[in-house]
């Protein structure tokens, strides 16, 4: 076995683990929720800000899909400098609002929606602990579309994409065929308790076959962000 062989395994190996991990504490919602909750305060976001932000270069376009309210957004603006562009994909209202302010149009672009395998409009869920597509009482009508379809309505190819989108990971990258062929690295979040509620489970297995076929590199930066470059 080789060593890219080898890597490639230890990848596999990790995805599996945890894709067993949170099926299990899938069973307990709150102490799924508190574990998470306490990883990420504490060590998941400093590791993925220190291994994510370097990625980003003075004068690179900077996909940030599934942007919030713009933690990474106002960061990947300061890193790609006034050469740089960002393009910001939000679908709640509020958020895009906020995205607004943080630069002229020159230097961000926002784009209101969710991204997808297909083009359409779909149900979006505000529920006070996190935003999804679904159905519920008082959800948001919102438009979803490919990828890379925002290139043929003018939207710059990425060099880096970050992608957090509570458990659509794998449709936002299926909607990417063409634009990932400009990126050099692609930083997803991975949702296992929110992908075993959709009965997806064992996405995170196709996710890392699907970046490897478009010929990145795979590895986990932690038990839930996965970076994939070339």
């Amino acid at each position: 076995m080789t060593a890219h062989d080898r890597a490639r395994s230890r990848q596999d190996a990790v995805a599996k683990a945890l894709v067993a991990v949170h099926g299990q504490l899938n069973a307990h919602p709150r102490i799924h929720r508190l574990l998470i909750s306490i990883y990420t305060r504490l060590i998941g976001e400093k590791r993925t800000n220190r291994e994510v932000l370097p990625l980003a270069r003075p004068g690179d376009c900077i996909w940030d899909i599934g942007a919030n309210v713009g933690f990474y957004t106002r960061q990947f603006l300061d890193r790609v400098g006034p050469d740089g562009h960002v393009v910001a994909i939000e679908p709640v209202p509020e958020h895009v609002d906020e995205l607004r302010s943080l630069a002229p149009a020159d230097r961000l672009s926002i784009v209101a929606g969710a991204l997808a395998r297909e083009e359409g409009t779909m149900s979006f869920v505000v529920d006070g602990q996190a935003s999804h597509l679904g159905e519920a009482p008082g959800a948001l009508s919102v438009r979803v579309m490919r990828g890379d379809s925002l290139l043929d309505e003018g939207v710059p190819a990425p060099s880096l994409v970050k992608i957090d989108v509570e458990g659509f990971e794998g449709e936002v990258l299926d909607g990417l065929t063409t634009t990932l062929r400009s990126a050099r690295a692609v930083v997803v979040e991975m949702h296992f308790a929110a992908l075993t509620r959709r009965g997806l489970r064992h996405e995170p297995m196709r996710i890392l076959a699907l970046l490897r076929d478009r010929g990145f590199s795979v590895r986990w930066l932690d038990s839930s962000h996965l970076l994939a470059s070339r």
